[in-house]
């Protein structure tokens, strides 16, 4: 049998890519190997998604990963068809064949047993990622195939093994001194400042930066480790908002660390901002009035005396708690805000000294009601 890292000694025979693709081998020659490494490929992306999917997402979508994905599949399987001298007839045929069943059967396999490492947003387009492998194991045999009629016409080239691993590792170190020459110094930028403020359910940040680049993001650590980043999507707007949830009824308290990094992970900039209060929401006073109409107008005056902003919203109630009016607004520390809310008169005639005025931040489950 003549193996496909060699020189055949009929080269009518071996110019035919055919014939080659065929080279002495038997169908269902090195199935076991051809099938675990198509069960290799379909699986190493989908742990990569699940274990980076926040970072992925934030500089591709999906279909621009399942085209990495079938950039990089089709390097790494034409390196190993050929440095391991695989049938190619048996490669090829795994590789259309066995993606579609591999990828559905591993996400099955994800959803009824609830793995979360392997879980990720490439399961919402299962096709075009089947498609990815099935394209790169094509192109793998491709080149295959294209290396050994190089070697084959060019006597002075090497045997086909080694066209393989010198053009592999050419395409690696371009590939690496590529992105060393894009990543390995960070764009300028810098935090010019923060503003926060709270609402019951998330703190929101809203970071002012000065660079002229889109491949950063802002990361926010909140006091319990709470991790939320956001791209530059807009180098033109020179801030971009984080929201950070809350944990369950409580408020975030404590040290919150901003900063600016590469996709790399570099950090470009950062600084802290430490909350220990959290916005302290208090009703100053209510008036109430009658309009020409004979409507009631409820005015409240509400302040703020914690150290954070606070999205506030004011409700007024009946004396059966019936939920009359209400209106929101975003209180500064040390500030107070004054709004009208209006009743109208029903068959009941409401009366103003039956009203209540509640005070909660937007979205809480408690208040301070007067």
């Amino acid at each position: 049998m003549t193996s496909g890292s060699e020189r055949p000694d009929d080269p009518k025979h071996t110019v035919d890519p055919v014939a080659r693709l065929r080279a002495g081998r038997e169908p269902g020659d090195d199935l076991v190997p051809a099938i675990a490494l198509v069960v290799v490929a379909v699986v190493v992306p989908l742990l990569v998604a699940a274990r980076y999917e926040g970072h992925i997402r934030l500089y591709m979508d999906t279909g621009e990963y399942n085209v990495l994905v079938g950039l990089g599949l089709t390097l790494g399987l034409w390196l190993i068809v050929d440095g391991l001298d695989l049938d190619r007839v048996t490669v090829f045929g795994t590789a259309i064949m066995a993606p579609v069943p591999a990828t559905i059967g591993v996400a099955l396999v994800t959803a009824v047993l609830e793995v979360e490492w392997l879980d990720s947003f490439v399961f919402f387009d299962v096709p075009s990622y089947s498609v990815a492998i099935i394209a790169a194991g094509a192109l793998a045999v491709g080149l295959s195939l294209l290396t050994e009629q190089l070697s084959i016409r060019h006597t002075r080239l090497p045997v086909r093994r080694k066209v393989t691993a010198a053009a592999g590792t050419t395409a690696l170190f371009g590939i690496g001194v590529g992105a060393g020459v894009q990543y390995a110094t960070p764009p300028p930028a810098s935090i010019d400042g923060i503003d926060l403020d709270y609402s019951g359910w998330e703190a929101t940040f809203r970071v002012d930066r000065e660079t002229a680049s889109e491949d950063l993001h802002i990361t926010v650590v909140a006091p319990d480790g709470t991790a939320v980043t956001e791209r530059l999507a807009d180098a033109e707007r020179n801030w971009t908002r984080v929201s950070v949830p809350h944990p369950e009824r409580s408020l975030h308290r404590g040290r919150f660390a901003v900063s600016i990094d590469t996709f790399w992970g570099n950090t470009v900039d950062s600084t802290s901002i430490t909350v220990e209060n959290g916005p302290e929401l208090s009703i100053r006073r209510v008036e109430t009035g009658t309009t020409s109409r004979n409507d009631v107008l409820v005015t409240a005056t509400v302040g703020n005396h914690g150290d954070v902003a606070g999205r506030t919203e004011i409700d007024l109630h009946g004396a059966a708690n019936d939920h009359l009016d209400e209106t929101t607004a975003t209180i500064d520390p040390g500030a107070t805000t004054t709004d009208t809310l209006t009743v109208q008169r029903d068959a009941d005639e409401t009366q103003p000294d039956s009203v209540l005025v509640t005070a909660k931040l937007e979205g809480a489950e408690t208040d301070a009601d007067r």
